[in-house]
């Protein structure tokens, strides 16, 4: 199963969840207790697959010195990190590491 995550429409923080509902009344995932909590689906990430990473997620490398967001490619069906106009494979995970930001979503 994927594991997603978003923005709750009550509080506005992150909840990550497995279970997702869309309803006529909106997205819902469930959260740790089991209950059904209402999220902003344009906040909606994928987490990278084998990886603590989010999609839209800023990350920094200290082997590479850079600053970039986790997208994910239509064109050559992989994860990337994009910085400025430049991206490349997510091929080695460990060289990253979360900033505690996501940029891509509001």
């Amino acid at each position: 199963m994927t594991t997603h995550k978003a923005k709750r429409i009550d509080n506005g923080e992150w909840i990550t969840s497995m279970t997702i509902e869309n309803k006529r009344s909106g997205l819902w995932f469930k959260d740790v207790d089991f209950k059904w909590v209402k999220v902003d689906p344009s906040t909606l990430c994928e987490r990278v697959r084998g990886t603590e990473f989010f999609e839209g997620d800023e990350v920094y490398s200290k082997t590479h010195d850079l600053t970039g967001i986790i997208t994910y490619s239509e064109n050559s069906y992989s994860w990337r990190v994009r910085y400025g106009e430049e991206s490349f494979r997510l091929d080695f995970a460990e060289d990253w590491k979360p900033t505690g930001k996501n940029r891509q979503k509001t």
